[in-house]
């Protein structure tokens, strides 16, 4: 064959080769965005059913009646609200889920009968009974006055279970699998693309070396999409790139266990008169607190670190003692009313020295005005009192202080330690500034003794770090 007959023919071959791989991407990428679609439209929905029926759940616990001649009958019927609900969860999950162990974790059972719980086993759709269960819960609990709502309010929870079950009955489509006609299509199209690429390749590319290299690297491309396709296809499974299931199901629970404690429906007690004030709140919950009500912080043995999270407990107790350190704490479950004279345990949620905070916190505590109340919230968070006389400054109370200082800085990393000082230096020096000169704002003999006290505190915390 003559040779321009022959480059003539190679060129013919590779402009079809060019249609052919152009279906073939086009399949890919169709079903590639047909299966992540069907993967985030899971994710959606499974977690719209959980905060529809979170939602009712609340509602309907902030709809109980507050007569004490009730309170009986109420914790009944929350606590068998509980249980149905997270019987609810469970079965519309494994109703969606194929798991070769479909054991999910439920709240006590023990309170219903065996003819009940047979009736369920035996129940076509499991998840629509045990929410007709619920629906009669309420209106029962409505008859006798449990729940203290009027009706079109009362309504509302209907309205969020009765959401959570319709979202449940689309996702049941996500079981009906990708259509077999483009899977197989696709497959076959697949293997003949594999197979004659190193053909059509050992034509237009001269060395076999990078012949072989973007053979390899095109085919296993398309495979790759073809297989991410397949796997994320059905995410309710036991594959690890599957939904956590278990998981889920167990936060669920967590959630209806911590909700049904009276301090989760109840009003928070507030009182008006009370010197507390919250300078700094966190998306991860964590306070500055400066109270004028007394305090002494006993760090304990800290817990083991996982990067800047650190696990501390401290004790918070209201005595006559002078104040001492107390800040980015969040209250326990046991926490009380500061004016009832009881203990209070806090536990930080992450590192209570953190310098990103203090950062945050230099330009609050120290404004271009300074006032009186300023000054002795920074005295308060030193745990310095604010009394006329400067005391003995090597007394118990000080020596308590630096080692409490100390304690919580030998928590930290290096880093962390190394950021802190830092800090509390570059404050010290701001100080040292404003005394030296003689601003207005320090005219107030009152104010220019509590800032020479305030720099006498940073000095001796910053000595206490040196000797650390």
């Amino acid at each position: 064959m003559p040779k321009g007959d022959l480059n003539q023919e190679i060129q013919g071959i590779e402009t079809i080769w060019g249609g052919f791989t152009f279906v073939l991407g086009f399949l890919i990428v169709f079903r590639s965005n047909q299966a992540y679609n069907r993967f985030w439209e899971s994710v959606t929905l499974l977690h719209q059913t959980t905060g529809e029926w979170t939602s009712a759940y609340s509602n309907l616990l902030a709809f109980c009646s507050e007569e004490p001649t009730k309170q009986k009958d109420v914790a009944e019927f929350q606590a068998l609200l509980s249980k149905l609900m997270s019987l609810l969860h469970c079965s519309a999950l494994q109703d969606l889920c194929e798991l070769e162990d479909d054991t999910l974790e439920v709240l006590d059972l023990g309170g219903l009968s065996r003819q009940t719980l047979q009736h369920l086993r035996d129940s076509p759709d499991r998840a629509e009974s045990v929410l007709l269960w619920i629906e009669r819960l309420i209106m029962h609990a409505d008859k006798s006055k449990i729940l203290d709502a009027p009706a079109p309010i009362l309504s509302r929870a209907f309205q969020e279970l009765s959401r959570g079950m319709v979202t449940v009955s689309n996702m049941r489509k996500i079981r009906i699998p990708f259509p077999f006609p483009y899977s197989q299509h696709l497959a076959c199209v697949l293997i003949f693309y594999t197979a004659l690429t190193p053909v059509v390749a050992s034509q237009a590319i001269l060395r076999p070396l990078w012949a072989g290299i973007m053979v390899f690297v095109v085919c296993i491309s398309y495979w790759t999409l073809y297989y991410i396709a397949q796997e994320i296809d059905q995410p309710f499974g036991d594959d690890a790139n599957d939904l956590p299931i278990r998981e889920m199901q167990h936060e669920f629970n967590a959630k209806l266990t911590f909700f049904i404690h009276p301090l989760s429906y109840n009003v928070p007690d507030f009182r008006p008169d009370a010197s507390q004030h919250i300078h700094m709140l966190g998306s991860n919950f964590t306070l500055d607190l400066t109270d004028s009500h007394n305090v002494v912080l006993q760090p304990l043995e800290p817990a083991p670190v996982m990067d800047e999270v650190t696990a501390v407990k401290a004790e918070r107790r209201f005595s006559e003692e002078p104040l001492a350190p107390a800040s980015l704490m969040r209250p326990t479950e046991n926490s009380r009313s500061p004016r009832s004279g009881s203990q209070v345990l806090w536990e930080p949620h992450v590192d209570p020295l953190n310098s990103a905070v203090l950062t945050e916190l230099l330009p609050k505590v120290l404004p271009e005005e300074f006032e009186l109340s300023d000054i002795r919230r920074i005295l308060e968070a030193a745990g310095i009192d604010d009394k006329g006389d400067k005391g003995d400054r090597s007394g118990p109370q000080t020596r308590r202080t630096n080692t409490a200082a100390s304690c919580r800085l030998s928590i930290l990393s290096a880093d962390a330690q190394e950021a802190y000082t830092a800090s509390l230096t570059a404050l010290s020096l701001r100080v040292e500034d404003m005394l030296s000169q003689r601003e207005s704002a320090l005219n107030d003999p009152a104010l220019r003794r509590q800032m020479y006290r305030l720099k006498e505190a940073l000095t001796e915390v910053l000595m206490e770090q040196c000797r650390v």
